[in-house]
């Protein structure tokens, strides 16, 4: 449920509560608010209640002419403010909750006589924050809009999410099982799926699709694209993923100073393109731990939606009807590029992970995984060295799109795609 109520002055007192819109059932009511004119710290009182008393997330913006300052921007809070906003912890139900929000240090410098404040509260298996970058100015920008949301994207039936806007995800820091255990069909040997424990200590924002054709041609100018003539859709060619995409087009010419020496990227690079454009220093590819932890969404299994594999391994022919819900491979993509998005996303609402194009990722291979729990891994250190490909492609048999199947390729070798991946420093 979101609650929206007015400020009538530039800070000062909050006005009557606005009409209210569901968006989940969960019933936010007796919301108050007040300014305490000498700190500038916003004053919220509200009560919380649901069908089955089940905590809930409940996230706090402001809105200015109808746009959202930016959800980032809202980090500090008094202590036992009932508040969970990016990654705090749900909220009990109850009357009598409270809120106060610091202003004066979160919005600096910004004040608006023509401010909405809004509450939005959501279950816990519902709850995601965006970020939305805005491509629609294309290559001649000066500057590509981010704005931050709630709603989830319809790939099915607004294409803007997968053309003219780059929608990303936030994922929560966190710890997960990288690799695969003995016995799964597919599985490579030698250690390169090595099973190990990975602590991922920082949140981030990750691609809700692999990057499109239409979005990387509206940052770099460039179409980048399967062949037309084995793209499934005609009529829809550049909602497919770019393809052809070098480590090098997306970061810029291999040096001393790439990854994991450093996070620069040459000015031209798509991600310096984007950089520039956004102000978001930390956009980049993501790391083999991250990706990986974003495609398996807290399952244990072959894919992601929490099933196994049941290809026999080695078999190019064998159809598996658990993939054939979640990707492109072999077996059902016909030889052609699809559509991303039409498929089943994870349980964080992130798609196309399994087949039709394999994806880069930051990291120089190792070719062998240890069994040690680690923290934040980089990957390897040879920066001239191949970097690490995930996911399979739509010519893969069933076993090379697993959670855990991992690949590499040269620095400047095409035939690939990826997602935008965005650190954050809080």
């Amino acid at each position: 449920m979101k609650t929206t109520a007015s400020l009538v002055t530039a800070f000062a007192v909050f006005g009557a509560l606005a009409q209210s819109v569901m968006t989940q059932p969960v019933t936010l009511t007796d919301v108050a608010y007040y300014q305490d004119r000498v700190t500038q710290k916003i004053h919220v009182s509200y009560s919380l209640a649901n069908q089955g008393d089940e905590p809930a997330y409940v996230v706090m913006d402001v809105l200015t002419n109808g746009v959202s300052i930016g959800i980032e921007k809202f980090r500090t809070f008094d202590a036992g403010s009932s508040i969970s906003q990016l990654d705090g912890d749900p909220v009990s139900t109850g009357e009598g909750k409270s809120i106060v929000w610091n202003a004066r240090k979160d919005w600096k410098g910004n004040l608006s006589t023509n401010a909405v404040v809004q509450l939005s509260a959501f279950y816990t298996n519902r709850f995601s924050v965006y970020m939305v970058i805005d491509l629609s100015e294309g290559p001649s920008a000066s500057h590509y809009p981010v704005s931050y949301t709630t709603d989830d994207p319809d790939p099915t039936g607004d294409y803007s999410c997968i053309s003219n806007k780059l929608w990303l995800r936030r994922v929560r820091a966190g710890t997960f099982m990288m690799g695969s255990p003995d016995g799964e069909i597919g599985r490579f040997t030698g250690g390169t799926e090595a099973l190990h424990e990975v602590t991922l200590t920082k949140p981030f924002y990750v691609g809700v699709f692999p990057v499109t054709v239409a979005q990387y041609a509206l940052v770099t100018g460039t179409i980048k694209q399967y062949s037309v003539a084995n793209i499934y859709d005609a009529a829809t060619p550049t909602l497919t993923s770019a393809y052809g995409v070098s480590w090098v087009d997306i970061r810029g010419a291999v040096s001393s100073a790439n990854w994991p020496n450093s996070s620069v990227v040459t000015s031209d690079s798509f991600m310096g393109l984007l950089r520039a454009k956004t102000g978001l220093d930390g956009l980049d590819l993501p790391t083999e731990a991250q990706w990986e932890y974003a495609c398996r969404a807290g399952t244990t299994t072959a894919w992601n939606n929490g099933t196994d594999s049941v290809a026999e391994n080695g078999d190019l022919s064998a159809v598996d009807p658990n993939l054939d819900l979640l990707g492109w491979y072999n077996q059902n993509s016909g030889g052609k590029m699809h559509r991303v998005g039409q498929k089943l996303p994870n349980a964080w609402g992130l798609y196309d992970f399994h087949g039709n194009v394999w994806e880069w990722c930051l990291d120089a291979i190792v070719a062998t995984l240890g069994t040690s729990a680690v923290t934040d891994p980089t990957g390897g250190t040879n920066v001239n060295g191949n970097r690490v490909q995930r996911g399979g492609n739509l010519s893969s048999r069933a076993s090379w799109a697993r959670s855990a199947t991992r690949s590499n390729n040269t620095p400047t070798a095409g035939g690939a795609g990826f997602r935008v991946l965005c650190n954050l420093n809080n």
